[in-house]
């Protein structure tokens, strides 16, 4: 399971950079090599990770996930990995969580 390792509030930064973000968490696959071809690379990391309660900026992030080549594999990479934090692969955690729900109970028939 994932667990962040430490906020950057808690780092004394205030933003991450993109390998600072994925080194925050105890991961189960690692592998990140679809990442060079993600729409959101390069882009600011705080985007995908708002305040509680900015709807806008999620709906930003996922407009960035809509139009993204390797947003499944940024989805399963998430979901793989239990990260409930942020927007991956176009859905909030509360999305993921529901999909994850409905992959295992498809997976059990």
């Amino acid at each position: 399971m994932t667990t962040p390792k430490k906020t950057a509030a808690a780092s004394g930064r205030g933003t991450y950079s993109d390998m600072e973000l994925l080194l925050d968490f105890v991961l189960i696959d690692k592998s990140i090599d679809w990442k060079e071809e993600a729409a959101c690379k390069g882009m600011d990391t705080n985007q995908f990770f708002p305040e509680k309660g900015s709807t806008q900026t999620v709906i930003e992030a996922k407009a960035v996930c809509t139009a993204c080549r390797v947003q499944q594999k940024c989805l399963d990479y998430a979901v793989t990995n239990h990260i409930m934090q942020g927007v991956w692969g176009g859905k909030s955690p509360a999305q993921r969580k529901e999909y994850l729900r409905i992959k295992n109970r498809s997976n059990r028939l």
